[in-house]
């Protein structure tokens, strides 16, 4: 009989950075700024690591970004289409058909500190994607490059 063990963490694939600069509380990430990721013979299932740069914020227990994943409806191709959407600060989106992640921030108060979570066995979608996050923190996110969402995949292998 086989063994099914986790295999080696892979490398971080990068899912946001530039867009989380100074996204307002309540705002969603513009989708004209995100590049989409081929995940094209890629990792099915990982981890998500958010990373919000130093800031002095006091979180509470209600701080929480929502991830969404939206796959292209011509996964098999770059820059297919996309479900109908809008982003900012009053978007409109199905989200609970592409939420695959809320991520609660500890609430606590960081001073000058950096804020750094994960959210294990999250499933990517095949093909191609993109990725938005809905920012619910009470805060706007720095307007640094340093803060940033990553994606860390956990193949299997089978023994």
């Amino acid at each position: 009989m086989a063994t099914v063990n986790w295999g080696n963490v892979g490398n971080a694939t990068l899912l946001l950075q530039n867009e989380l600069n100074a996204l307002a509380n309540g705002a969603m990430i513009d989708s004209a700024t995100v590049g989409e990721i081929n995940n094209t013979n890629g990792p099915q299932l990982g981890t998500l690591w958010l990373h919000i740069d130093s800031n002095s914020n006091t979180y509470t227990a209600a701080s929480y970004v929502d991830i969404l994943l939206v796959p292209s409806t011509t996964p098999n191709g770059s820059g297919g289409a996309y479900p109908s959407y809008t982003t900012g600060s009053s978007y409109k989106i199905a989200a609970s058909n592409y939420r695959v992640a809320t991520i609660y921030i500890d609430p606590a108060a960081f001073s000058a500190a950096a804020v750094n979570e994960t959210f294990p066995n999250v499933i990517l979608p095949s093909g191609y994607f993109k990725t938005l996050l809905i920012n619910q923190t009470g805060f706007a996110f720095p307007s640094t490059n340093s803060s940033t969402l990553k994606f860390y995949g956990t193949p299997t292998q089978v023994q």
